[in-house]
């Protein structure tokens, strides 16, 4: 807002430039001083500014080639060359790629921070022209990017099948999928597929089927009806974080003293309604379910055309969702078809939730590696049916709301779960494996045994934060002299370390479900443990009561035990509690959402024939003769894979296996 300082500062950085004779540097300072003369008077002379620093840091392949392509694309769009706006839109998002491999996680935020209103300026640029498959595949560079970088480099998959490019110094990096991609695996699965994307102030939805067709609308005017559903949302979740919730809201139960300075134990005072009444929300605000399913269903009249409302509303099957940000709150399940009261979308649909179409390929069990080589994983070499973790007691977490920073410690009180007590026994029994409970449930033993679990369950508080990571479940109480802060309790960030195997992982614990909005996607408990390399979580959206959400759990394993994947157990349950009049509010049942691939039984491999290709974890490769954007030679690397403890370095030769160090 102050141009003509502006101004004086870009003249004297114009005048530096040329002292020092950097030419880039020239051309950037041109460009922008031209940016704050009148469009009309200066347009020549902004234009052969921004052409100038295109051209030159192309040639340098510089660290903002990406940002003066696109400056440079948006220049020759305005002007009507959109041919060759497109060339050089893609050009950006190449270079961005490209930059991305060899950065670390807080440099990459710092990109996607500053990339991401580019992307959604080239998503919108397409849209508008009607560019449908070229703005699917440019949104997968903004939405859920990071995530999908995390478990690539993270995670030992089959290579099969994909797109492997390499970056600076030798990196590795998954290209994001082509729409043909996605629809191959749609068709694989019968599978349908939502995906949502904030274009700046548009909002535009696709929808893709497993024969291939595709829709795409500009979903902007049910923007006012999706901002109310967020509002009633952060409404719910705020009142129940006052409610003492930093953890569930639960019947009663016998606390010790709390320490000096601690906050005292919260105690829901309600008494155990009869059989045949119907309970009373979390919450002391009946009407908050109806009010949500009336938003609910004014957001999905306004949100989906006719032609998919009749699709969703007679077909039923398989749905993947993609939402953005903030739209990871929402209940997708719990959606009316019609007026708050009809039928509801997970009536006849078996709904997952994922941060990006390219996570959603990440997890196909046909990538999964032979279990000889996970040999190397740290902890126990024991192989477990389930993990356990819950009936942690009152107690209280301290825990630096800022991680690493001295002074920003914050102490929350959670109180003793009757209903997590009875719920471990049941988990335990229809499950075995190890059960962490009590004072057993200490941070060094969940984390030993984590990675080797088929299905992980937790019965514990859970606390969300607005940095997503930082998010955390309440383990067993470590109050002594000396203990460091947030020792009794599992961060998102503590599982994005780990390397898991879980099919399932189920956090019955309040708000799980929730966490912060990133740059280019969401991120809470629930990504985390897709990073991590779980196959699907169980998360919940709002607290939970304590008694239902034992019910809840219990009907949900034995829908598993018939032999179901999760996605269909999931839909049984809430179907079950919706016709029970204890349970028919939904703010019992709407809350539970899967977040991953949970449209496969646990433990039962896909009846597809697995990927072709290498195994190994994108992290463990270096390719140090490659140039940037280099395709990766995965036919010459058939028979390369890598265990846990290996890594490996492609020669002119073939690859060089090492130990990892």
């Amino acid at each position: 807002g102050a141009p003509v300082e502006a101004g004086e500062h870009l003249r004297r950085a114009t005048a530096f430039a040329q002292q020092i004779g950097d030419a880039g540097y020239l051309a950037q300072t041109r460009a922008a001083l031209a940016e704050l003369d009148p469009a009309d008077a200066m347009h020549p002379a902004r234009a052969l500014a921004l052409r100038g620093a295109y051209e030159y840091s192309r040639r340098q392949q510089s660290s903002d080639h990406w940002r003066n392509a696109f400056e440079w694309a948006r220049s020759r769009a305005r002007d009507g060359a959109h041919a060759e706006a497109d060339a050089l839109f893609r050009e950006c998002l190449d270079a961005l790629e490209r930059l991305r491999g060899q950065l670390d996680d807080a440099q990459r935020y710092h990109l996607m921070a500053t990339a991401a209103p580019a992307v959604q300026y080239i998503v919108k640029s397409l849209m508008q022209r009607d560019q449908h498959t070229a703005a699917f595949e440019a949104s997968e560079h903004a939405q859920g990017r990071a995530i999908l970088d995390s478990m690539f480099a993270h995670q030992p998959r089959r290579q099969g099948a994909r797109r492997l490019r390499a970056v600076n110094a030798g990196g590795i990096a998954l290209a994001p999928p082509t729409l043909t991609e996605v629809v191959e695996d749609l068709a694989a699965s019968d599978t349908h597929l939502l995906k949502l994307f904030f274009a700046e102030e548009r909002l535009y939805a696709w929808w893709i089927a497993p024969d291939g067709g595709l829709l795409a609308w500009d979903a902007s005017e049910s923007r006012p009806a999706l901002e109310r559903v967020i509002e009633v949302l952060v409404d719910w979740n705020t009142a129940g974080a006052n409610e003492r919730g930093a953890g569930m809201v639960r019947t009663p139960a016998a606390a010790p003293a709390p320490a000096m300075g601690d906050p005292p134990p919260f105690e829901a005072a309600r008494p155990e309604p009869a059989a045949a009444e119907p309970a009373t929300p979390v919450g002391a605000v009946p009407a908050r379910w109806p009010v949500l399913a009336e938003a609910l269903a004014r957001w999905y009249a306004t949100l989906f055309p006719a032609a998919i409302q009749t699709c969703l509303a007679g077909r039923g099957g398989q749905l993947v969702v993609v939402p953005h940000p903030a739209i990871f709150m929402v209940p997708f399940a719990a959606m009316p078809m019609g007026c708050a009261d009809a039928d509801v979308l997970g009536q006849t649909w078996e709904i997952a939730v994922v941060p990006s179409a390219g996570c959603w390929l990440q997890l196909d069990p046909r990538r999964d590696v032979d279990a000889d080589l996970r040999a190397g994983l740290p902890g126990s070499s024991a192989t477990l049916p389930a993990l356990v973790v819950g009936d942690c007691g009152a107690q209280s977490v301290t825990t630096q709301v800022i991680p690493g920073v001295a002074g920003s410690e914050q102490t929350l009180w959670f109180g003793d779960l009757r209903g997590a007590r009875r719920e471990v026994d049941e988990v335990r029994r229809r499950l075995g494996g190890v059960v962490l409970r009590g004072r057993d449930a200490l941070k060094p033993s969940v984390t030993q045994w984590l990675p080797n679990a088929g299905v992980v369950h937790f019965a514990t508080h859970g606390h969300w934060h607005a940095l997503g990571d930082n998010s955390y479940v309440v383990l067993a109480d470590t109050r002594r002299p000396g203990h460091e802060p947030g020792s009794n309790a599992l961060f998102g960030r503590d599982v994005q370390a780990l390397a898991l195997r879980a099919e399932l992982v189920v956090l019955s614990a309040c708000q799980s479900g929730l966490g912060g909005v990133h740059p280019d996607s969401y991120i809470g408990l629930g990504q985390s443990f897709l990073i991590g390399g779980a196959r699907a979580v169980l998360i919940s959206l709002w607290p939970l009561d304590d008694e239902q959400t034992t019910r809840f759990i219990d009907h949900f394993y034995a829908a598993i035990g018939t032999g179901g994947s999760a996605a269909a157990a999931l839909r049984a349950t809430q179907a079950a509690f919706r016709d029970d009049p204890r349970s028919a509010d939904g703010a019992f049942w709407a809350g539970f959402q899967l977040l991953g691939r949970p449209l496969a039984a646990p433990g039962r491999r896909a009846l597809a024939t697995p990927f072709s290709g290498p195994m190994f974890c994108g992290g463990d490769v270096n390719w140090p003769d490659s140039s940037p954007g280099d395709e990766l030679p995965l036919a010459a690397l058939r028979g390369l894979r890598l265990r846990f403890d290996q890594a490996a370095i492609l020669g002119r030769d073939g690859p060089t296996v090492v130990a990892k160090r």
